[in-house]
């Protein structure tokens, strides 16, 4: 089994992947986001591990367009605890360390920490395990990398400083896409994207319905339709799976006030997970 993934091994979303597959796969470690849809939509891999929201950051809208753009389903979701850690090569102590480097995202998300450290230099990179691979492969001493316990030990580097986050609260919503529609036994969760009439209300009206039929939703997000001024798509996620009575029930009742849906997958709800 091929699973695709944007960054490298080690990164959080292998973590993910290896979670998920329990390490029986081969992985296609994939610089950007686009590639990882396009490996899987092109049956380079049978799936695909996207980050699609973090706690503290937000949504990646990215990959809302993405999940439309390529006509891919959702079949799973994890919810990961990104736990930073700073890594050296063996025998680099802190006060010698003179730059960091590591993806924006984990910059930023330890921000308290490094600002302790106003003499270093914070050089951002595409990866966060791609940037302990560049200090093992190119020897760097006095550099230092924010990555996963994992990538320490895959690329063999020492942590010379822990869980450095600034929040430790801070969650990363991953989605498993697949070419393939399918949805699992017991699937709790649905991620649905439409489009509203353009009358008034039609949006309230919609989500009212999910309202009254006791259907909680958990994620609403807008994008804007390209070369249709201000018109959106809505993304919703919703508790009750694509084979529950009450989601058909409030497919029927949205349809006066929509002009077009796709169900983007149905699939059990992700339970969170440390690493």
């Amino acid at each position: 089994m091929k699973i695709s993934i944007q960054g490298n091994e080690g990164s959080y979303h292998d973590i993910v992947a290896r979670h998920t597959f329990k390490e029986k796969f081969s992985l296609l470690e994939r610089d950007s986001f686009k590639e990882v849809f396009a490996d899987v939509a092109e049956s380079r891999a049978e799936f695909g591990v996207i980050a699609i929201e973090n706690s503290i950051a937000g949504s990646i809208l990215e990959n809302y367009d993405n999940l439309l753009k390529f006509d891919l389903y959702v079949v799973g979701e994890v919810y990961l605890r990104i736990a930073h850690q700073l890594m050296t090569l063996p025998g680099t102590e802190l006060p010698e360390i003179k730059q960091v480097l590591s993806h924006p995202m984990a910059i930023k998300q330890c921000e308290e920490f490094l600002s302790r450290y106003p003499d270093w230099e914070i050089i951002e990179a595409a990866d966060t395990a791609g940037s302990a691979a560049k200090i093992r492969r190119e020897s760097l001493h006095n550099t230092a990398a924010i990555a996963s316990k994992l990538a320490a030990e895959i690329y063999e580097l020492d942590v010379v400083a822990a869980d450095i986050e600034t929040n430790k609260e801070n969650y990363t919503r991953f989605l498993v896409i697949s070419k393939k529609e399918e949805y699992a036994d017991g699937a709790n969760k649905t991620s649905l994207v439409f489009t509203a009439e353009d009358t008034p209300g039609s949006l309230a009206r919609v989500l009212s319905v999910f309202a009254e039929l006791g259907i909680n939703l958990t994620k609403i997000e807008s994008r804007p339709i390209i070369g249709s001024r201000w018109n959106y798509y809505f993304y919703i996620d919703f508790e009750a799976g694509i084979k529950d009575e009450k989601t058909a029930k409030a497919f029927r009742e949205i349809k006066p006030f929509i002009k077009w849906k796709r169900v983007l997958g149905s699939y059990k709800e992700g339970t969170p997970f440390n690493k």
